[in-house]
Order: C-alpha cells, then sequence, then structure tokens
C-alpha cells in the first residue's frame, strides 16, 4: 500500500509539473451562436490560441476577454459571452457560446469646436450617421480631425469624443476639437552645409517664411531633402518664437558628391563585360548631377560592344521643380557571325514629373543616327533582307512607372510596375514610323525563411515598321540565363519580345543566398497582339545559383540549363547585380 502511495503521488507530481510548465494543449476550439461575424474571422483575427497551442487558464481567460471587447466595439453592448471548458488528461476543449443581441447604431454626429472653419465637415469622418457602432472607425474620425487641423497651422490640436445613449439602441456622437492657436513659420535656418548652397535646400524642402507650420509639411520636407541624395542625414529642429510662431532648423550632414562604380562579369569562359562610371551629384552646388560611363562586352568569338555615354541633370529647369536630364551617346556594335558592325550615336533627352508618393510620368525625346556595315558574305543578301545602312530615328516615349518597393536597392516587399508608349514618325522627321508598347511587372513577397521575385516583361510593335537594328534579343545573365548572350533573336534582332522570371531566395547565413529560378520567353517578327497568339513553345530554363550580399550590392553565381528546346549545354555566370 505504501508503494502505491508513493506512486499515485509521483504520478501525481509528475502530472503537475507537467501542466505548469508544458501547460494545456488545445484539442478544440468552437464558437457558438455567432450570426454577424463568420467563426473563421473570430478564430483568426480575435482570438488569439488556436488548435494544437500550449494554453494556461489565463490564455483561455484572455480569448474570453478579447471576443467580449470585441462585439463591445462592433456596437453589441447587450452581446454575452459564456464559455465551457472540459479537459481530458493535458487536452482542454474550449466552447464559447455568444449571445450578440442587436448592435448599436448612431442617430446623430456632431462636430464642437470646429465653428467657423470651412474646411472641416462632417465629411471627412469615418463613421457616418445610420452606420453601426464602431469603436475602429471612431479612432480613425479622430486621428483625420487631428491630421486636417495640424495640416492648417494647429500643431496643438487635441480631439476627444463623447458616446451617449438616446434610445435603446441609438446613440449620439460628439467629436470635441480643441484646436489651440494657429501656427505660422516664422524663420527657417540650414545648418551643417558647406557645399550644397542655402538658396537649394531651402528650396527643395519648399516651406517659407509667413506661411501655416505643418508637422506634415516639415516630413515632407525632410524627404524630398533625402531623394536629392545630397545628404546622409537630415533632421529638423523646431524652436518656439511665441505663441503663434514657430522657427525651422534644417540641420544637414553632406554625403560626397564624387563617386566612382565599376562593374565586372564573366560567363562560362566565352563571355565578358566590364564598366566603369563616374560622377559629380552636386555641381555649381545647386544638385545638378553629371555623369560618365562606358561599358564593355565581349563574347571571345570576334564579337564586342563599347557604349560611351554622359548624362547631365537639373532638378530644376528655366528656376521651375522641373527635372530635365540630356544624355550624348555613342555605341559599336561588332559581330563576326553574322559579319556586320553597327555604330550607333545621339541624344535623349527626358523629364519626369512625380504624380502620386508612388507614381512617376516621364517623357522624352531621342534622336539617333545609325550606320550598318555589313560583310562581304553578306553584301549579295542585303537587297533581299531590306537592310537600311543608315538611318535616322527620331522618338517621343511617355513612361508611368508605379514604384511601392520598401527598398530600391535591396526590395523584399512591393511591386515595380512600367507602362510605356514610344511613337516614331515622318512628322518628328527620321527614316522610321512605328508605334510600339512596353509593360513591365515586378514584385516581391517575403516570408519567412523565402523571398519570392517575379518578373513579367511584354514589349514589341504595334504598328509600322521597327527598324531592324532597333529590335529585341534574349539571352544572358538578366533575362533567360540558360542561353548565350542576345542568342536568341540572331542575326538583327526581333519586333517582339515577351520574358518572364520567377526566384525562390532562400536566405543563408552572413548575407548568403541560395536562388532557385526558372526563366522563360520568346521573340518574334509581326504585330505583337498578332505574335503572342501563335507562340507555342517559348523557351524555358531552369537552375540555381549562390549569391553574396555586399555593402554595393550582389554578386551571384548562376547555372542554368535550357529545358524547352532541350537542346543547348549548360551555362554558367558569374556577375553583379541582381537580375531584377
Amino acid at each position: 500500500c505504501v508503494g502505491r502511495g508513493f506512486e499515485s503521488l509521483h504520478r501525481l507530481c509528475y502530472m503537475l509539473i507537467y501542466f505548469f510548465l508544458v501547460g494545456l494543449v488545445v484539442a478544440k476550439l468552437d464558437i457558438l451562436g455567432n450570426k454577424a461575424f463568420k467563426t473563421d474571422m473570430l478564430r483568426r483575427e480575435v482570438i488569439a490560441i488556436k488548435e494544437g497551442d500550449h494554453v494556461d487558464e489565463a490564455d483561455i481567460r484572455r480569448a474570453k476577454n478579447m471576443l467580449e471587447n470585441f462585439y463591445h466595439n462592433k456596437g453589441f453592448w447587450t452581446s454575452k459571452v459564456d464559455m465551457m471548458v472540459s479537459r481530458k488528461d493535458s487536452l482542454v476543449y474550449i466552447y464559447f457560446y455568444i449571445e450578440e443581441g442587436f448592435p448599436m447604431s448612431v442617430r446623430e454626429i456632431e462636430l464642437k469646436g470646429t465653428e467657423g472653419d470651412a474646411f472641416c465637415s462632417e465629411d471627412i469622418l469615418a463613421i457616418k450617421e445610420g452606420e453601426i457602432y464602431d469603436y475602429r472607425k471612431i479612432l480613425v474620425s479622430m486621428l483625420k480631425l487631428r491630421q486636417l487641423y495640424e495640416l492648417h497651422g494647429y500643431p496643438e490640436v487635441e480631439v476627444d469624443y463623447e458616446c451617449k445613449r438616446i434610445g435603446a439602441y441609438e446613440v449620439r456622437l460628439v467629436f470635441k476639437v480643441r484646436k489651440g492657436p494657429q501656427v505660422r513659420v516664422g524663420e527657417v535656418e540650414v545648418h551643417g552645409n558647406s557645399k550644397v548652397r542655402k538658396d537649394m535646400i531651402l528650396r527643395e524642402a519648399g516651406i517659407k517664411k509667413g506661411e501655416l507650420y505643418s508637422t506634415r509639411k516639415v516630413d515632407d520636407a525632410q524627404s524630398r531633402l533625402y531623394m536629392t541624395g545630397l545628404f546622409d542625414k537630415v533632421e529638423v529642429a523646431t524652436e518656439r518664437i511665441d505663441s503663434t510662431t514657430m522657427k525651422l532648423i534644417f540641420k544637414v550632414e553632406e554625403r560626397k558628391p564624387r563617386w566612382v562604380k565599376g562593374e565586372f562579369g564573366i560567363g562560362g569562359f566565352i563571355e565578358t563585360y566590364a564598366s566603369i562610371g563616374w560622377g559629380y551629384d552636386n555641381l555649381f552646388g545647386w544638385g545638378e548631377k553629371l555623369q560618365l560611363e562606358v561599358r564593355y562586352f565581349t563574347n571571345f568569338k570576334g564579337g564586342y560592344d563599347w557604349r560611351l555615354y554622359s548624362r547631365y541633370t537639373t532638378p530644376y529647369f528655366l528656376k521651375f521643380r522641373w527635372n530635365v536630364s540630356v544624355t550624348p551617346f555613342y555605341e559599336l556594335k561588332h559581330r563576326v557571325a553574322p559579319d556586320y558592325e553597327i555604330r550607333t550615336w545621339g541624344v535623349r533627352g527626358e523629364t519626369k514629373r512625380g504624380i502620386t508618393q508612388h507614381a512617376m510620368l516621364y517623357l522624352a525625346y531621342d534622336q539617333k543616327w545609325r550606320k550598318l556595315n555589313i560583310g562581304e558574305a553578306y553584301q549579295m543578301m542585303e537587297a533581299q533582307l531590306l537592310i537600311d545602312t543608315s538611318e535616322i530615328t527620331n522618338a517621343v516615349s511617355a513612361d508611368l512607372l508605379i514604384d511601392t518597393r520598401d527598398n530600391p536597392f535591396r526590395p523584399e516587399r512591393g511591386v515595380l510596375g512600367r507602362l510605356g508608349l514610344r511613337y516614331a514618325g515622318y512628322r518628328l522627321g527620321g527614316d522610321n514610323d512605328f508605334e510600339e508598347l512596353g509593360v513591365e511587372f515586378t514584385g516581391y513577397y517575403k516570408y519567412d525563411f523565402m523571398l519570392i521575385a517575379t518578373r513579367a516583361k511584354l514589349a514589341g510593335k504595334l504598328s509600322g515598321r521597327l527598324p531592324r537594328l532597333d529590335r529585341y534579343f534574349l539571352g544572358g545573365p538578366y533575362s533567360l540565363r540558360g542561353y548565350e548572350t542576345d542568342g536568341l533573336g540572331q542575326p538583327y534582332g526581333k519586333e517582339n519580345m515577351v520574358l518572364s522570371n520567377i526566384e525562390f531566395r532562400v536566405r543563408l547565413p552572413r548575407d548568403f543566398m541560395i536562388v532557385y529560378f526558372v526563366d522563360m520567353g520568346e521573340v518574334g517578327d509581326g504585330v505583337l497582339w498578332e505574335w503572342l497568339r501563335t507562340i507555342k513553345r517559348p523557351y524555358v530554363n531552369v537552375g540555381f545559383g549562390l549569391w553574396k550580399y555586399l555593402f554595393v550590392g550582389v554578386v551571384r553565381l548562376d547555372i542554368a540549363m535550357p529545358v524547352i528546346p532541350e537542346t543547348g549545354s549548360m551555362k554558367w555566370w558569374l556577375v553583379f547585380g541582381e537580375p531584377f
């Protein structure tokens, strides 16, 4: 008997220790009686526990309180939540029974303290008369009122509300606004600048003496100064001159205006490219930028490319907030099989204008002169191919860019989209007349240990004759990695192109990343929409890569194999920069 007693005591102590250290395991959790809200939503968004979780009694009581608070905040003031809990060994079965009752509705809304303010009305509120009482909408309404008055020069505004029951199931909401004094900007000072002119900083900030003070305007000014790329740090301090006047002090730390960058990459010992660039981002202290860059490519088969260009950018053209850039360039492309050489030189003028926080409109005009030299073996084919050995193309283009990425240099969330139209015609001068469309979408989706990156790109001719020297190729480390650079579309390129990529980027320690990818694409001739219907078997390759992120970017080793069609050999690339 004594042995059995000690055995029972030992088992009891073991169970108590298990319950205290491990807790109970939820075997079943159910919600009954709910009609206004779905059970899945309540379990997912309201209750903080789910089946299979380890819980204790405090967790269960907390879940019950969260249900009660949720129903009360949604206007069900007479609702009741009962709970039944049953245990079997270490398992617990939880049932919530809800009596919802009838919800409260908002019969009247009143604003106090806004008399005489034409900019404020009930239309700004998130909750309206006749709607069901919702505490979240009341908080959003208070936030909107506060932001509205801060925008109109009331930095000390306070907003509160009062809820009065005027019927069995009706309430009256009163929003109380205490504005405080209206404040204006008295002085604007700049500290810390040495090479960037004070007038340029004040012009970019866009806040002038005498205008209404607003924290939102100050935040926007700080963002604009960061976006110039001239500063490593921008802080804004405020000093109260008197009850109605505020002094603003912009404290900046300038970034070095000169920079040099270089890139180098190889592919399968048969291709290599290199580039070097120099820039100065603060000409004359006005934030004007000058950039020079040289690029070189060779495939070790007698083919090579040279590209030389410079770019001058001014953020204020003719003293207006009008970003304008001018880019003269020269390109040389030489190939052996087939034997030809293309020389291109020209100039491109571009301006951009922000539409919203994430949308930008680009307008451009470019003029290109191109000359084609064909080898002796292809002189006999020139008349049949109707190749213009010399041509001038004058074109205008418009591009709409939408960018919601969290980081443009190493994005993990968001999208980047572009819609572009290009027109070249005899009315603009030149030898070519065509219309061209370009669409591109890139998305980034972050998970616990993996990042999924996708790209879809479509470009081609809508009408006219796209010049053979201005067409599309695919292949290489930035498009179809299972094929040689510009391997698809030879010899002179195609009028249309479609490309799709998907990458599964798995994070490793020390900023390494292993990447599995699939690339798919095709090129062809004809009108874009008609050509798309003729695609049957696009080119597809699969592969994997090992990437290393450095402070200047990413170095990647990608290995890819063509699978459709099942021809060609494995390709590998050691290059700098992400593919998209």
